[in-house]
């Protein structure tokens, strides 16, 4: 995997959830790392919620190709993990929604 954005020693990558999840890395760049490495390590990773889509679409779609690799991720939470993700919708539109 070629982007500067990780500490790696063999199997195992180290990295944060901003290095992750808010650049523009696509299910190409997933795809990638889950070929590359067996495990993954983010830190700092925040609470998601309905109403900042895009960060939460990555995550679930690096889940996705992460867990049909076999690739074991280990999350260090700012929440329980049970608190992951924050369903709770609003009826205001997401910050990243587009209205037509």
């Amino acid at each position: 995997y070629q982007r500067r954005v990780r500490v790696s020693h063999g199997p195992v990558l180290l990295t944060s959830y901003r290095e992750l999840c808010e650049h523009h890395h696509g299910s190409s760049d997933f795809r990638a790392i889950a070929k590359t490495f067996s495990h993954v390590l983010v830190r700092d990773f925040p609470q998601l919620s309905m109403k900042q889509k895009t960060p939460l679409r990555r995550f679930i779609i690096m889940m996705d190709l992460f867990y049909d690799r076999g690739v074991k991720l280990v999350l260090s939470a700012e929440v329980p993990i049970t608190r992951i993700i924050d369903l709770e919708v609003t009826s205001q539109l997401a910050a990243d929604d587009v209205s037509c």
